[in-house]
């Protein structure tokens, strides 16, 4: 899996520090894209935050939003994904300081989607900017 940041350069809105997509390499998924997470800076400034895809909507006036990635069992491979999403993150942010010229950083494999399917094996591929490999 191939975990992709596109920088929030405008600022807005506050807070927003990026968007990511997951790019699916091997598997069932393979070639296929989930989209609509977003790297937040906490309210408290207590660290970093994800937040998942969702569909917004509205019943009698009150905003709503409808998680569309939702454990099947077990809650904890939302924090597994989250986690590995905010690693890739951090490793993306310090090579993009240290490294501003490198156009990718390969991070050790992850096992996070093992639930989905037992044989597809992770690997978090950062990309700079969106750029291919």
């Amino acid at each position: 899996m191939i975990v992709k940041f596109f920088p929030n350069e405008k600022g807005n809105p506050p807070g927003k520090l990026a968007d990511c997509e997951l790019h699916f390499t091997e598997g069932v998924a393979a070639g296929l894209k989930l989209i609509g997470f977003g790297i937040w800076e906490r309210r408290n400034g207590g660290g970093r935050n994800v937040t998942f895809p969702c569909r917004q909507y509205s019943v009698n006036g009150e905003r709503r939003s409808f998680a569309l990635l939702r454990p099947i069992a077990d809650v904890a491979g939302l924090d597994r994904l989250r986690d590995l999403i905010l690693a890739a993150f951090e490793e993306w942010r310090r090579a993009e300081r240290e490294f501003a010229s490198c156009s990718q950083v390969v991070l050790p494999v992850f096992d996070v989607l093992a639930d989905l399917k037992a044989d597809l094996l992770v690997g978090a591929r950062l990309m700079k900017g969106g750029a291919d490999v």
